[in-house]
């Protein structure tokens, strides 16, 4: 091994990582199950609405404010629902 690599690979990865803050919670996203239900409530809100799959996702991210609908706080799941059936009732209604 050269000496150049040596410091490099003495360093261990805890040290590399930056330390969580004190207090720090990590939420859990939404479940598999709760992704699969949302994969479902799409599906109806397309035959419904006849919007396209991808605007229904970008709705419901920009809704929960985050990148993926995978990253919705399972603790938000109860909004999730609410969110379909405010899209949904209306349409049902026609």
């Amino acid at each position: 091994m050269s000496r150049s690599h040596a410091p490099f690979l003495s360093t261990s990865r805890t040290e590399e990582r930056p330390k969580k803050p004190r207090g720090f919670i990590r939420w859990r996203s939404v479940t598999l199950n709760h992704q699969r239900a949302v994969q479902k409530y799409v599906q109806q809100l397309h035959e419904l609405s006849g919007k396209p799959y991808g605007m229904i996702y970008e709705s419901l991210k920009a809704a929960f404010g985050v990148p993926r609908y995978a990253d919705i706080p399972d603790q938000d799941w109860q909004r999730v629902v609410q969110w379909f059936q405010a899209q949904v009732e209306p349409r049902r209604k026609k």
